[in-house]
C-alpha cells in the first residue's frame, strides 16, 4: 500500500468515528430531560410560525401589500414562553392580549399602512378581541407603523408602549 492510501484510510476512519461519537453524544443530548423540552420548544415554536402564516387574514393581508404576514396568537406564545423561562404560571388571562399582526415589506415600494392592514384584517379575519398591527420592511431596525386596534378596526384609545403614527 502507498502512503496516500494508508492516509486517506486513517482519515476516512477518524471521520467515521467522529461522526458516531457526534452521534452518540446527540442522543444522549436529546434523551436528558433538558434535551427534550429543546426539541418540543423548537417543534412548538415551528408550529407556532406555521399556525402564525396560515392563520385567518393572513392571505389578504398578503394581497394588501405585505411579502410576509403572521398572525400571532398571544396564548400560544405565552405557553412558548412559559416553557423556554421556566416562567410558571400566566399572569393574567393570555386570551385577553392582543393578537399581534406582523407585515413585512421588501425595501422597494410603498408599505401599507398600518390602519389599512387593521380595515383589511377585520374584513378578512372578523377578530373578536383587540389587534395589534406592525409593518417592519426588511433589513430596517425601525418599524414603519405599529399601532393598537380594537377588535372593530379602530385604532386602540391607549396606544401601545412604542406606537408611532403610520408613515405617508
Amino acid at each position: 500500500m502507498s502512503g496516500c492510501l494508508i492516509a486517506v484510510m486513517v482519515l476516512a476512519a477518524l471521520v467515521v468515528v467522529g461522526v458516531i461519537l457526534v452521534a452518540i453524544g446527540a442522543w444522549r443530548v436529546m434523551s436528558s430531560p433538558e434535551g427534550k423540552k429543546i426539541a418540543r420548544v423548537i417543534g412548538e415554536g415551528s408550529k407556532m410560525a406555521e399556525e402564525a402564516r396560515t392563520a385567518p387574514g393572513t392571505k389578504e393581508l398578503r394581497k394588501a401589500g405585505c411579502q410576509e404576514a403572521m398572525v400571532f396568537d398571544p396564548a400560544r406564545m405565552g405557553d412558548l414562553i412559559r416553557e423556554i423561562a421556566d416562567a410558571g404560571p400566566p399572569k393574567g388571562d393570555p386570551s385577553k392580549e392582543p393578537r399581534m399582526i406582523v407585515c413585512q415589506v421588501g425595501p422597494l415600494g410603498t408599505p401599507p399602512t398600518c390602519d389599512r392592514l387593521a380595515a383589511t384584517y377585520v374584513g378578512a379575519a372578523q377578530p373578536t378581541t383587540p389587534f395589534h398591527v406592525t409593518v417592519q420592511t426588511q433589513g430596517g431596525s425601525k418599524p414603519r407603523c405599529a399601532q393598537a386596534y380594537t377588535a372593530t378596526g379602530a385604532r386602540a384609545a391607549t396606544p401601545s408602549a412604542g406606537d408611532e403614527p403610520d408613515e405617508p
